[in-house]
């Protein structure tokens, strides 16, 4: 073997166990020095199936690349090519996955990378869905989250995951769970730090209740939140995040019950959603509270549901959804007479769905939810 200096082109990509491997004129080296090799000298051979040609390393191999030297072994290469191209562009697709979130798609990525590869190199790639699946491979080995559960119960939340770190302070930060042998498990984190400074300021609450369906964990059916009038800017606070399994009566009671330990002051109005559960659940475990309930929500479901009876389509459709809107501003005891006449234009059949479906929703056993 006669040694020579490092050729451009000498560097080091990541290998598909996460290790190092070095590129030297275009061929990639794996590393597999004996026991017995001399001190700072490893061996490193062809990672092309078959070949084997070898390469003699003598120097530091974690300093400086440039002060590296190499020696080619006896035997040449018996491979199809050169392949460091290609795996240089399957290493930054590696690179770019393990810094990726958990939710970001994966596609723009690639094709960002793909874009600086040549011609040559991307037909030599694997189809781009499976780019794409061993991309997320990557990413989910580099993810410290566990796996997400495959039902609500019969597991317990690990304690490096019931508290967290504020302001360089460590706090607990799950409030309340339920139990690992609840099938309709109710799990609660929070912002202690938050409320500890919102009690010391506020001898009564203003809270905001809202719940979310398209952003939560699997297996539950909404996240909820529930936010805190600051008496210092008026601005609201997400303090209390709950995981839901049902929109039950029950349920919600449950969550609340939690709030009231927590908050530990009087609770002197609440803003939250046309919802006959979560209203009742309120009223119950919050007597007095003054509730103002969410417009925008009741006129959102409105048009859904018209929509899908398919009775926006005139004037007659939408006179019963503009008459509709308007219920809230009635007297509770004029509500179902108002209802009556909300719908009394639309055919028979869509008119008795749309009062189902008002009642069942609004109202709690054909009488208004005040």
């Amino acid at each position: 073997m006669s040694h020579s200096p490092p050729a451009d082109g000498l560097s080091w990509i990541l290998s598909n166990k996460g290790g190092k491997n070095l590129v030297y004129e275009c061929y990639q080296y794996s590393k597999k020095t004996l026991r017995s090799a001399p001190s700072g000298t490893t061996y490193w051979y062809c990672t092309n199936a078959g070949c084997t040609a070898s390469l003699l390393v003598k120097g530091n191999i974690q300093g400086d690349i440039a002060l590296l030297e190499v020696a080619k072994g006896r035997k040449g290469h018996t491979c199809k090519g050169p392949q460091a191209p290609l795996n240089a562009i399957r290493s930054t697709l590696r690179a770019e996955a393990l810094k990726m979130k958990p939710h970001m798609p994966m596609r723009p990525v690639f094709d960002e990378v793909i874009a600086t590869a040549t011609r040559e190199v991307i037909e030599q790639l694997p189809p781009i869905r499976t780019c794409l699946n061993t991309m997320r491979v990557h990413r989910k080995r580099a993810d410290p989250c566990p796996a997400a559960p495959m039902k609500r119960d019969g597991w317990v939340i690990p304690q490096e995951y019931a508290e967290a770190t504020i302001g360089n302070e460590k706090w607990r930060t799950l409030a309340y769970d339920s139990g690992q042998h609840e099938s309709d498990r109710v799990i609660c984190y929070y912002n202690p730090a938050v409320l500890a400074e919102l009690q010391t300021n506020c001898k009564e609450f203003h809270l905001s209740l809202d719940g979310t369906f398209d952003f939560c964990a699997e297996r539950w059916s909404q996240q909820y939140t529930c936010m805190i009038k600051s008496p210092n800017s008026n601005k609201r606070y997400p303090v209390f995040f709950f995981l839901l399994p049902s929109k039950k009566f029950e349920v919600y009671q449950e969550a609340f019950s939690v709030l009231r330990d927590f908050l530990r002051r009087p609770v002197a109005s609440c803003t939250l959603d046309f919802e006959p559960a979560a209203i009742n659940a309120v009223e119950s475990v919050f007597p007095g509270c003054e509730l103002s309930l969410c417009y925008f929500h009741l006129c959102k479901n409105l048009i859904k549901h018209l929509k899908y009876y398919s009775i926006l389509k005139d004037e007659i459709g939408f006179q019963a959804y503009y008459n509709l809107a308007a219920l809230p501003f009635l007297h509770p005891s004029m509500i179902l007479k108002g209802l009556e006449a909300s719908v009394s234009q639309l055919e028979p059949a869509k008119a008795a769905l749309v009062k189902k479906y008002f009642i069942s929703t609004y109202c709690d056993d054909h009488k208004v939810v005040q």
